[in-house]
């Protein structure tokens, strides 16, 4: 077939290459065939149209990147408030459907799985996506970001007025999100998208020293709570309780940093009967609140605990009496080995019991390791004129060996 026209070949080559004409096309333009086009014009040069792809994966894969180009670049389409409108978009390498399938198939794409960014603020490119299965999409998945939220609908932040409070007047971000209706978790990632740098926030948590008094914190809240709904009537007097300035961490972390809060430290009140307070507290080696009972006495060049004292030969007291002298001041030895004096009650009452070459309080032999019965036992045996060694060493509901044997001695039928 003769043309019908003379053919002006760099004019047909500009056709194919800058305005992406078919070689179809081209030939009915100068009403030649379409083989003599595409022959010559890709002898100088011009690309040919790639080959179709037909496949499965190729047909999603086509439908994946039209719909990636879509709701980052067309305003009418249903995903573009989440996308576009927050500043995502496509990278260039991926202006063409060629490139984007050899990357795909390239990194072990399936049907099924899903597009995803690797850096949350960054764009659709080779570098900053991955593939992942619906199962990791449901796990990861977010509320939409950068929208206002009125009752049930949702409408896109103004983020020209946003920029203009944020940028030209000083307003900080919350009151800006307050002002303009939207959420403030909302409109910090809005503006991280539109690549607006945001004051960075020390946030208290943000060191280990913060992150110990956070749960020195939440510790002393739980203690509070728990021991405020105690039905106990001791307990109750020890007002547990936080005062109002410490009811958030901000004024408690700002409280222990300037008063000297140190690893290994425990928080103390100055008066029992307060609550906790910035006023009311201080910082105190552990040692302090150890209880009395815990602590090491050190008394006849010895050291040994409280409880253990109480059951050495030489103590006349009782545990109790012992605790309440040593928090009253006294001495160790003297706290040790005064006996107690009698507080009233009948005359006839029993002090101190003399046993196996020793004199001891009823509390003291009660402690004893060779005190077989409790204290109503062996002040009922007493009161039958028991002997004190008996009274003492024989177990309950058994008889004494020395009433055994009168027993035995006694003649038949007396």
């Amino acid at each position: 077939m003769a043309a019908l026209t003379p053919i002006d070949w760099d004019r047909a080559f500009r056709l194919r290459e800058t305005e992406n004409w078919s070689f179809a096309r081209i030939a009915r333009e100068y009403g030649c065939a379409q083989k003599k086009i595409r022959i010559r014009l890709m002898d100088l040069g011009a690309h040919g149209r790639p080959r179709a792809r037909k496949s499965k994966a190729a047909r999603a894969l086509r439908e994946l990147f039209d719909y990636t180009h879509a709701k980052c670049e067309q305003p009418n389409h249903v995903g573009y408030a989440r996308n576009g409108a927050e500043g995502a978009r496509v990278d260039k390498e991926w202006d063409e459907f060629e490139p984007f399938y050899q990357w795909a198939m390239g990194t072990g794409y399936r049907p099924g799985k899903r597009l995803a960014l690797r850096v949350e603020f960054g764009p659709y490119a080779s570098w900053n996506c991955t593939w992942i299965t619906t199962k990791e999409v449901v796990a990861t998945r977010k509320r939409p970001r950068g929208r206002t939220r009125l009752g049930q609908t949702q409408r896109l932040i103004d983020y020209e007025r946003a920029k203009q409070l944020f940028l030209e007047e000083g307003v900080p971000v919350m009151e800006v999100a307050r002002r303009l209706g939207a959420s403030y978790t909302g409109l910090r990632h809005g503006f991280i998208r539109l690549g607006i740098r945001l004051p960075k926030q020390d946030r208290p948590t943000s060191t280990p020293e913060g992150r110990r008094l956070r749960q020195m914190w939440l510790a002393l809240r739980r203690r509070c709570a728990r021991r405020a709904g105690t039905p106990s009537p001791a307990r109750s007097e020890r007002n547990y309780r936080i005062s109002k300035e410490w009811r958030t961490f901000e004024p408690f972390f700002q409280w222990a940093t300037t008063s000297g809060s140190k690893p290994g430290l425990c928080l103390l009140r100055i008066v029992s009967s307060k609550p906790f307070g910035p006023t009311n507290c201080r910082w105190g080696a552990r040692v302090e609140v150890t209880s009395v009972a815990f602590r090491p006495i050190r008394a006849f060049g010895e050291t040994k605990s409280i409880t253990r004292w109480s059951r050495d030969p030489r103590c006349t007291v009782t545990l109790t009496t012992i605790r309440n002298r040593l928090a009253g001041g006294w001495k160790p030895e003297e706290a040790i080995t005064t006996k107690r004096e009698g507080r009233g009650g009948s005359k006839g009452r029993i002090v101190e019991l003399v046993a196996f070459g020793q004199t001891k309080a009823t509390s003291g032999w009660l402690h004893d390791k060779r005190c077989l019965v409790g204290y109503s036992g062996l002040m009922d045996r007493l009161r039958r004129r028991w002997s004190t060694e008996d009274a003492i060493s024989t177990p309950p509901h058994q008889q004494p060996n020395s009433r055994k044997k009168a027993i035995r001695s006694r003649p038949r039928g007396s």
